[in-house]
């Protein structure tokens, strides 16, 4: 190796060690592993256990140890709104984002989650001065066979849903996850929705203007190569 490639190798680790390293604020939401349901209004939702035994496993972002899940359900000719909600007080000014993961479980392929335009599944954070949300039909999604509840169900991988609130004073917020109506009155209309790990958390924005303070390994890099540059005049 020569010594511009030592030097070079140098600054390149320097650079590694200064580099700024974003971080993710705690979610404000209570319980939003439901591993309990405090916190949530609790008239539809139910918790289950057991997602380690689910073919599709557990949730993205699930911590050792953590195995239950909220669990809404549209049952049979039921097809009434089924959802929970939160409400956070004291949050902003600020940019935040929110988001669950999600997955749903039909008993057949044929179209019995329902034929709609409208997003059925949703997740909705609002204010009195800022809405988002986020949706999806289960008719666009890819279902497998396989889970066991009793019986031989169809349902989806995980998948996401998430948005931005920006907000520019302290407010309340709302954050509903929504299972909606099925406005069809013949047949049976059976769908069930699981899931975990909400969040709600403020989007931690680094100022680029920002001096980035060097680490105290950088400051031992950076004598190094110092000493390196002095041995390298003596020899010369």
């Amino acid at each position: 190796m020569t010594r511009h490639t030592t030097i070079a190798a140098l600054l390149a680790g320097l650079m590694a060690l200064t580099a700024p390293v974003g971080a993710r604020a705690s979610s404000l939401l209570e319980n939003g592993g439901f591993e309990s349901i405090t916190g949530w209004s609790s008239g539809d939702l139910v918790y289950i256990g057991g997602c380690t035994n689910l073919l599709m496993g557990c949730a993205p972002d699930t911590s050792p140890g953590e195995t239950f899940v909220g669990f809404l359900a549209r049952l049979g000719t039921v097809n009434t709104a089924q959802s929970t909600t939160q409400t956070v007080a004291g949050v902003g000014p600020g940019l935040y984002e929110f988001g669950v993961w999600v997955s749903l479980v039909i008993d057949e392929f044929d179209n019995n989650a329902g034929d709609l335009s409208q997003a059925q599944v949703s997740l909705l954070a609002q204010t009195s001065g800022a809405t988002a949300t986020d949706g999806a039909q289960p008719n666009d999604l890819t279902f497998q066979t396989g889970i066991d509840l009793g019986l031989t169900l169809q349902f989806t991988d995980w998948f996401l849903l998430s948005g931005v609130l920006d907000l520019t004073q302290t407010e309340s917020v709302i954050f509903n996850i929504n299972l909606q109506a099925d406005p069809r009155t013949e047949g049976a209309n059976t769908l069930r929705l699981l899931f975990d790990n909400a969040y709600l958390r403020k989007v931690e924005v680094e100022d680029p203007t920002a001096p980035i303070p060097l680490p105290a390994a950088g400051w031992l890099l950076l004598g190094a190569l110092g000493a390196l540059t002095a041995l390298r005049r003596r020899r010369g």
